[in-house]
């Protein structure tokens, strides 16, 4: 019976592998997230992370671990047994994941409302 996406999600999230290559991504978005412009939307609370995850980089792994396995395309690359594909695309998808593991939760701008006439 073939393994469900679920099953596949929670195998790489648990894999021991994806420890060292999934700690230096995240530690390199955080290098990045510390040097972005202050003006960047939620800057304070996203360097913030950033600079807990400079400091100790190993109480982080596991939360992105979880969160990276939310991508199919890197998951599936790494149940087949094709890890340069998955790391190819792990900092791309760490990057994606950041906010979400920081908290930042983005809220839709209210619409305007047109004048009555």
């Amino acid at each position: 019976m073939a393994e469900s996406a679920l099953e596949k999600a929670h195998h790489f999230a648990v894999d021991p592998r994806i420890v060292g290559p999934l700690t230096a991504a995240l530690t390199r978005a955080a290098i990045d997230i510390a040097a972005e412009d202050p003006a960047t939307a939620h800057h304070v609370e996203r360097a913030r992370t950033a600079v807990a995850i400079i400091e100790n980089p190993n109480t982080w792994v596991q939360r992105f671990a979880w969160a990276v396995s939310t991508n199919t395309t890197v998951v599936d690359a790494w149940a087949s047994g094709n890890h340069e594909q998955a790391f190819s695309d792990l900092q791309y998808v760490t990057n994606g994941v950041f906010n979400a593991v920081a908290g930042i939760v983005t809220e839709a701008e209210p619409e305007e409302e047109e004048p009555e006439a």
